[in-house]
């Protein structure tokens, strides 16, 4: 029988998944809820480590108190967001925000009121919102062999297999998360697989999915 995930269950297991910074439930582990609330509420600037799954970082950009885009990184490479998943309040393109996490000085680094303020808003401020791709599998994937189709899924980081991103979907029921035990952050969760090949986020005005293949 598939397990009934109410808002009391999510909230019990963000309780234990928040109360220290190694205490984890599933793969996903906290980076702090306490440090994005203090940069929502002081509406500082920056970007934050949100969390992490196995090897994979969650960083959130946050602009003025409000969070604008979310990225996710396995040392210290950017990992495509699946085509037709992802919403930001404004996208910004991966080689842009790691531009954008060297002029904030690093992660959980406020901005406002030090003397970087200057250089990181300036490039903010020029950047503009990536398109998103729409959420569609190539027709040929059908086409292709088991073999062929096993080869995408190993490589689909690789540029060449990116676009078949939207044809690896799960194929099984995915464990959502909260991610924190206050109810402040009621809106914001995590959903993940049990083999750690799919991560998602959604917050308000931001939404991600993420392929883990390797």
């Amino acid at each position: 029988m598939r397990a009934i995930w109410t808002r009391r269950k999510i909230l019990s297991l963000g309780a234990l998944f928040l109360g220290s910074q190694t205490t984890a439930y599933g793969a996903v582990t906290s980076g702090g809820a306490s440090q994005v609330k203090a940069f929502l509420n002081a509406r500082q600037s920056g970007i934050v480590r949100l969390a992490t799954f196995t090897e994979t970082e969650i960083l959130l950009l946050i602009i003025n108190g409000q969070p604008i885009d979310v990225h996710a990184r396995q040392n210290g490479l950017y990992i495509s967001k699946s085509p037709g998943s992802a919403r930001s309040v404004k996208a910004i393109a991966p080689v842009d925000f790691g531009r954008l996490l060297t002029a904030a000085g690093g992660t959980d680094k406020g901005v406002n009121g030090t003397d970087r303020a200057r250089d990181f808003n300036s490039l903010y401020g020029s950047l503009t919102s990536v398109p998103l791709a729409p959420l569609t599998c190539p027709a040929d994937f059908a086409q292709k062999s088991t073999e062929e189709k096993a080869l995408i899924r190993r490589q689909i980081r690789q540029p060449h297999y990116s676009r078949y991103g939207p044809c690896l979907m799960p194929d099984q029921p995915l464990i959502r998360q909260a991610f924190a035990d206050d109810p402040f952050f009621d809106a914001w969760t995590f959903t993940h697989d049990a083999n750690d090949r799919y991560l998602g986020l959604s917050l308000p005005g931001i939404r991600a999915f993420w392929s883990l293949e390797i």
